[in-house]
């Protein structure tokens, strides 16, 4: 994790984010937040800067944690995940299922330990973040030079329709 973590929080009820946030800065008083509330800006931010950790409600009504769980495995790059659930039945075997998905999880009502969730974390993911944040590096850099050609191409090409 970055001198300044970046942590981005999916959380669609003010109080709860408000407590998130609490508890992150008691694992880091440093920490960056990027919110959402919901699926358009959750796919929107999360191109804003490459998160250290993402903590997402299992509860919110329009984009639960799970969808952006898929959407992080499937488009973008590992990041460390902490589900916040409400108190569910963790027996049951989907919810159960869910919430092994996530790298930890923490009950609303035993918010208080996520600040130890977050440190467990970090310290059990060093590796796989390591290497998700080389891959990213490799793919911005590559993501700029093809950049760089096309604006060289775009630039050659109009300098000789301006010479014609």
């Amino acid at each position: 994790m970055t001198n300044t973590p970046i942590i981005f929080i999916l959380e669609d009820q003010q109080q709860k984010l408000q407590l998130i946030k609490e508890q992150a800065r008691r694992y880091h008083p440093n920490c960056l937040f990027i919110t959402a509330n919901d699926q358009s800006s959750f796919e929107k931010k999360i191109n804003w800067l490459r998160p250290d950790m993402i903590i997402a409600s299992l509860s919110a009504p329009d984009y639960i944690g799970l969808e952006a769980f898929h959407y992080m495995e499937a488009y973008k790059w590992y990041t460390p995940f902490i589900y916040v659930a409400d108190d569910i039945n963790i027996h049951h075997l989907i919810q159960k299922t869910v919430l092994q998905l996530a790298d930890s999880y923490v009950f609303i009502h035993q918010l208080h330990q996520l600040h130890d969730q977050i440190r467990n974390v970090v310290n059990q993911n060093q590796d796989q973040v390591i290497e998700a944040t080389e891959k990213y590096k490799e793919s911005s850099a590559q993501f700029l030079a093809l950049q760089k050609r096309e604006e060289l191409a775009l630039s050659t090409v109009t300098s000789s329709q301006t010479i014609n």
